[in-house]
């Protein structure tokens, strides 16, 4: 048996390590690259292997008042392998004890949660999130959409010449208008992204960018990335102008990526469940999975004490109760 943390520094040992298992954009070394561009925190993937079975979930570590966590980056990622292994938990536990890490918040991928088979952790319930199977044909996808989102797939023959995969031209347009876009949400995660992170992200082989042109200008941008096993819908960015193309960019990227062969496509979820925004993603006939993450205390004693600094309770909703910003 053999456990290991590969950096970031160790790009091809970081994708070696990916070939034996199934595995999500969150996974690969390019996506946990580009956000550590943001947080600047080491990230690693951790490699179990035993007997030719692999089990890896990337891991950035945070310091707080000298001790470390961990948690998955961004991304739908958690433990995934070729094979179960039903002594695993324990394993992994008294690693990241081994480790000196205080806990772990760890999201696990839904949609490869038959590659982590015999992995008996305790889950806790996060969000839905929907998913399209992209085996499907065109003509049974369609079918599947709403009544309401038939009537705007519908136009899709009209403009679909209007469509642009060019990144030379879309990339630009994404990252002057990505941080406006998102603070007029009020989405405070994305308004951490630098730069660097949106740069990194668009010129990589795996992440697609479908566009829509009108009069010479781009109007709106949907960022989709992927692996042989798995798609994810990651952003859509638009100017007033653009917001009602939404539907059809997403239609779009359906195409591409059954032309490219993949099977399933993670639509996300809502900010929270049943908003608007899951409602959204549901009319286009998509499945819903139950998303999960693994709250882990590996040192209960230190946790404990690190809870009744901040005053805080650690049966709180927030994890690591500790890291919870008190209300001003």
């Amino acid at each position: 048996m053999k456990q290991s943390m590969i950096s970031l520094n160790e790009s091809s040992k970081w994708n070696h390590a990916l070939t034996h298992v199934p595995h999500a954009f969150g996974h690969t070394w390019e996506s946990c690259y580009a956000m550590s561009l943001s947080t600047g925190l080491d990230t690693y993937l951790y490699h179990f292997e035993d007997d030719g079975v692999h089990i890896v979930c990337p891991l950035s570590e945070r310091t707080y008042e000298g001790f470390v966590d961990v948690f998955t980056p961004y991304g739908f990622s958690g433990f995934t392998g070729n094979s179960g292994y039903a002594e695993f938990p324990g394993i992994w536990e008294k690693f990241a004890n081994g480790q000196q890490y205080i806990c772990g918040y760890i999201s696990m991928n839904p949609f490869l949660k038959d590659s982590a088979s015999g992995y008996a952790f305790l889950n806790s319930p996060a969000n839905d999130l929907y998913a399209l199977n992209l085996n499907l044909s065109i003509d049974q996808l369609f079918a599947n959409l709403s009544t309401n989102r038939k009537r705007q797939v519908k136009k899709y023959a009209e403009i679909k010449d209007t469509f642009s995969q060019d990144k030379s031209i879309l990339k630009t347009f994404f990252i002057e208008h990505f941080h406006d876009f998102f603070k007029d949400r009020d989405a405070a995660l994305f308004s951490s992204f630098t730069k660097d992170t949106l740069s990194h992200l668009v010129n990589l082989d795996n992440v697609l960018l479908v566009g829509k042109i009108a009069d010479g200008k781009v109007e709106a941008v949907s960022v989709f990335a992927y692996t042989a096993y798995i798609a994810e819908y990651l952003f859509n960015i638009s100017i007033p102008e653009g917001r009602s193309h939404t539907v059809l960019l997403l239609w779009e990227g359906i195409h591409v990526l059954k032309g490219i062969g993949v099977p399933i496509l993670n639509l996300g979820g809502g900010i929270k469940k049943g908003d608007s925004l899951s409602d959204f993603k549901e009319r286009f006939g998509a499945i819903k999975y139950q998303h999960t993450v693994l709250k882990q205390v590996y040192n209960k004693q230190i946790y404990m004490e690190l809870c009744q600094r901040r005053e805080v309770e650690d049966t709180d909703h927030y994890f690591p109760a500790y890291r919870k910003r008190k209300s001003k």
